[in-house]
């Protein structure tokens, strides 16, 4: 057999080993893993790199509409920088527009993504309650998009009761509820409160979303989850106190899981006093240093789940046209094209194992949102990897592969910028250099099973 690529003496990295070893690549495909005597057309030397899975992000937002803008970076555009930081796949989610039913939202964002570099499957989002929508869930689980989100805030927030009640169909649909957790009648309360003080800097971002509004919407998600005996995948967690019900939860062996970004386990609200505080505008907010340590804790002991970015990038320009009011400015950060070096930095840091990243950000993912094929190295699975040079440096500056003009990690030093990313055989990066430029991603179905 001659193989397409041969990856030699690796340092394979996998959720929950590591081992040294040959990789071969045949078609799309990883065909060998061992040692390999026969030839390939492509050898790569494995000494002193090590190889991950490709990346999978569960949580992405391209071109959406936010506020009175749209997050900047597409389908080809964000695809392009989340393949310099190893990412392979990407769960984006659908926009219901007015009039637009579940169906007909996933159909549209379906035909959106096919300019992706990368791998995709489909969230999608409920925020219209029509009649029938119910209905219409089973038919969407029917193509392959079998997660369903959904907002206890904003003005599309729903009820307790259409919760339940979305829960109960998920349940028998066999598909997982994503939860969007801050109390939004509370939040809106106090933006407005706000406003009227006169206090709409930045800073007060964060006081009008205080902690106990994500604790107070976990809680009311994971007794009514538990009620209905049913699934729940919390986005974007933040703090201590929304950890605490969830850890408390799956003591209680409720099926809760938790998501967190790279924004959550850098900084601080202490950014939003600084003069570009409205850069890091993004809810929920940044919190307190208590809440960064206790989330590196609970990834350390295995109850956060998942690391996804939440990438909604904006410009200079988006972010500065209403002079840092944090209620008008557009919510989102640029985060995608970091998110493996990201925490790959903080993961050697902290002396955490290396295992850590192939866990919370390629093995986890494919196996609660259902991606056959994804999330390990290992023969027979899709030749998604990833190979860094742990001694390579790099220093946080633009111009960004993103389109936006912004990055929160600016001025930071990472490491684990991958040399060689690899999407079911083809090349994105080769030498640190893009070169996927024809290859085109695959919709993914999601294969969840939950009961």
């Amino acid at each position: 057999m001659k193989f397409d690529i041969v990856i030699k003496n690796a340092l394979i990295v996998n959720h929950n080993r590591t081992e040294r070893a040959d990789i071969g690549v045949k078609g799309e495909k990883i065909e060998k893993i061992g040692t390999i005597t026969e030839e390939a057309n492509i050898e790569i030397p494995g000494e002193g790199k090590i190889v991950f899975p490709g990346i999978i992000d569960p949580h992405t937002h391209m071109g959406i509409p936010m506020m009175d803008t749209f997050s900047v970076d597409n389908f080809k555009t964000g695809s392009y920088a989340a393949a310099h930081a190893g990412v392979t796949t990407i769960i984006d989610f659908t926009v219901q527009n007015p009039g637009d039913t579940l169906l007909s939202s996933f159909e549209r964002r379906r035909h959106e993504a096919r300019i992706s570099h990368v791998d995709y499957a489909i969230h999608v989002n409920i925020t219209s309650f029509y009649n029938g929508f119910l209905d219409d869930m089973e038919k969407v689980a029917e193509k392959g998009a079998r997660s369903f989100k959904v907002f206890f805030a904003y003005s599309f927030k729903i009820s307790d009761e259409l919760f339940l009640r979305v829960q109960e169909k998920a349940k028998d649909i066999n598909a997982l509820i994503l939860l969007h957790a801050e109390n939004g009648a509370i939040i809106d309360y106090l933006i407005k409160r706000n406003i009227e003080r006169g206090h709409t800097t930045p800073f007060y971002h964060g006081i009008s979303r205080p902690v106990f509004t994500e604790e107070d919407a976990v809680q009311r998600a994971i007794l009514i989850t538990e009620y209905t005996n049913s699934s729940l995948y919390i986005v974007h967690m933040t703090s201590k106190r929304g950890l605490k019900r969830v850890k408390e939860a799956k003591k209680r062996k409720i099926r809760v899981f938790a998501e967190t970004c790279p924004q959550y386990l850098y900084f601080t609200d202490d950014v939003y006093k600084r003069p570009d505080g409205h850069y890091f505008i993004a809810s929920p907010p940044l919190r307190k240093e208590e809440d960064v340590e206790y989330l590196w804790e609970k990834i350390k002991d295995g109850t956060m789940d998942t690391i996804g970015t939440d990438h909604a990038p904006f410009t200079k320009e988006q972010k500065d046209r209403y002079r840092g009011m944090f209620y008008k400015t557009p919510n989102g950060l640029s985060v995608i094209e970091f998110s493996m070096p990201s925490i790959f930095t903080k993961v050697l840091e902290r002396k955490l194992p290396i295992t850590t990243i192939a866990r919370l950000m390629s093995y986890n993912p494919a196996k609660i949102f259902g991606l056959e094929g994804k999330g390990e190295i290992k023969e027979g699975a899709d030749a998604d990897i990833v190979i860094v040079d742990p001694s390579f440096k790099k220093v946080v500056s633009p111009p960004y592969k993103s389109a936006s003009d912004i990055s929160p990690f600016e001025g930071l030093t990472m490491r684990g910028i991958p040399e060689y990313v690899i999407l079911r055989g083809k090349f994105l990066i080769k030498e640190y250099l893009f070169v996927g430029h024809e290859v085109k991603g695959r919709y993914l179905e999601q294969k969840i099973n939950l009961n």
